[in-house]
């Protein structure tokens, strides 16, 4: 869904980066940063049970995940190693921001579930890219509306937890669908590009 929206704000991103570009920083840096802001809202749920430094942290990573490609980009450094290591980070940046929810009393099993379900539509994702075959746009609910999900759901769990419970069932929900639209997406287009040469 933020996808059909990034060019609107993409402009402005590019400033950011530009401005972090002349102050020496490199895409690398921000990628770390946008792992160790997850690691640290982690630590807050675990040591502190905060919600309040938990969005803040993750709020962070989100910012620096956006803005290491933009940064990549400002400074013509977009690469595949660059790629590799952002996706590789994301996906521990994952584990952080979404294990962190058993320690804010959501239920073990349907955090694991959410787990792997993100993990399965990140690996389609990158399956389908070994083939050639771009899935970006592809599916109802994306990485980044995940997170931001996660942050409402932790934000209302202040203050009603069945209806936080319920946006995680529906979460979870919308992270399946989008894992079988992209199974569906890539098995389709296999069939038709095997019938071209056929």
């Amino acid at each position: 869904m933020l996808t059909r929206i990034r060019g609107k704000v993409n402009s402005y991103v590019m400033k950011i980066a530009k401005i972090f570009a002349i102050l020496g920083l490199r895409p690398i840096h921000l990628t770390i940063l946008s792992l160790l802001f997850a690691f640290s809202a982690f630590l807050s749920a675990v040591l502190y049970n905060s919600k309040y430094l938990f969005l803040l942290f993750i709020t962070l990573s989100g910012l620096m995940d956006m803005l290491d490609g933009a940064l990549a980009r400002a400074l013509n450094k977009a690469s595949k190693r660059g790629a590799f290591i952002d996706s590789t980070l994301d996906r521990i940046s994952d584990f952080f921001i979404i294990y962190s929810l058993i320690y804010f009393d959501f239920e073990y099993s349907l955090v694991i579930y959410l787990l792997v379900v993100s993990f399965m539509i990140s690996y389609v994702r990158a399956r389908s890219e070994s083939l050639g075959l771009s899935l970006e746009g592809v599916g109802i609910i994306e990485r980044a509306e995940r997170i931001i999900f996660i942050l409402v759901i932790i934000l209302v769990s202040s203050y009603n937890k069945i209806l936080s419970l319920t946006l995680l069932y529906a979460l979870l929900l919308l992270s399946t669908v989008t894992l079988l639209q992209r199974i569906f997406f890539v098995v389709i287009h296999i069939e038709k590009s095997s019938r071209k040469t056929i």
